[in-house]
């Protein structure tokens, strides 16, 4: 009997000293588990669900997850501060809008065609003899 209440004694005191844990070790311990949910690749999706750290992102005229560098045409590439920076333009399947990716833009630049060009009230894209070109609006 004297067993049982020396073992139940050393369990019971076991038990107390890890829920003593100190307040600043369970942050510690929350704050890890945070940084690697955070570091786990593809775990940076936007509203569409578009993985931005794999290049993708949300098209209007695609309704679906692109990358612009495969989906789209290059149209002009610049080079600033020892890097490459292009623009592309994805065409709808009917080729009635087109979309804009610049450096230069947050998101992409919607575009509706008009005769040979596609524009909006800022920019225009045309493409003449195999050369294209963006002009801003006034």
């Amino acid at each position: 009997m004297k067993k049982t209440y020396l073992w139940t004694a050393m369990l019971c005191t076991a038990i107390a000293f890890s829920a003593c844990k100190s307040n600043k070790a369970r942050q510690d311990t929350a704050s890890e588990a945070k940084t690697e949910e955070a570091a786990i690749p593809g775990s940076d999706k936007d509203e569409h669900g578009c993985v931005g750290s794999a290049g993708y992102v949300w098209s209007e005229v695609k309704k679906d997850c692109i990358r612009p560098f495969e989906a789209g045409l290059k149209i002009s590439e610049t080079q600033k501060d020892n890097a490459t920076y292009a623009t592309y333009i994805v065409f709808a399947a009917d080729s009635v809008q087109a979309e804009l990716y610049t450096p230069e833009s947050e998101g992409s630049i919607l575009l509706e065609r008009a005769d040979n060009q596609w524009k909006n009230d800022t920019i225009s894209v045309s493409c003449k003899n195999g050369q294209w070109s963006i002009s801003k609006q006034k």
